[in-house]
């Protein structure tokens, strides 16, 4: 199957990147916009689901898993906790998105990922009031937040 093809080449490029990426752990950087780990993981979660694929599931739950255990006191998520690099909130809106999907695939999750986003949420706010968090390119994506919310 075609899209059983894409999958393991999306899976290779976890292994060759993504599980390397600073969003779980590691050290490889995309860009100060810090998408590259949440874009990775919002895509692979209904492929792993539709396609029923052990390997990728697996990959995208230790990825989830990371990411809500490294929620730092404040409320944030993501690569910046523990450093002193800069805050954008563009980056956290694929991961929601993918944390999301996760929850209406395994409603066991729900607790977990809503009690994340409701800190994330009472920080974005902070944030947004202080005029920090947003970019040039956050700034043309606020509906994916508003998205976020809403759900």
């Amino acid at each position: 199957m075609p899209n059983e093809s894409l999958l393991w080449l999306l899976h290779s490029v976890h292994a060759l990147s993504v599980s390397k990426s600073d969003w779980i752990g590691g050290h490889s950087y995309y860009s100060y916009l810090e998408e590259a780990g949440s874009y990775w993981f919002n895509a692979m979660v209904p492929n792993g689901i539709l396609m029923n694929n052990t390997i990728i599931n697996e990959k995208t739950q230790e990825f989830l898993d990371y990411v809500l255990d490294n929620q730092d006191s404040t409320g944030w998520l993501g690569p910046e906790v523990g450093t002193d690099r800069p805050r954008y909130l563009w980056g956290r809106y694929p991961f929601f998105f993918g944390a999301i999907q996760m929850v209406e695939y395994k409603p066991e999750l729900t607790d977990r990922v809503v009690t994340a986003l409701h800190k994330f949420v009472k920080l974005a706010n902070r944030m947004l009031r202080d005029g920090e968090g947003v970019e040039d390119w956050a700034a043309t994506r606020w509906e994916d937040f508003v998205i976020v919310l809403q759900w």
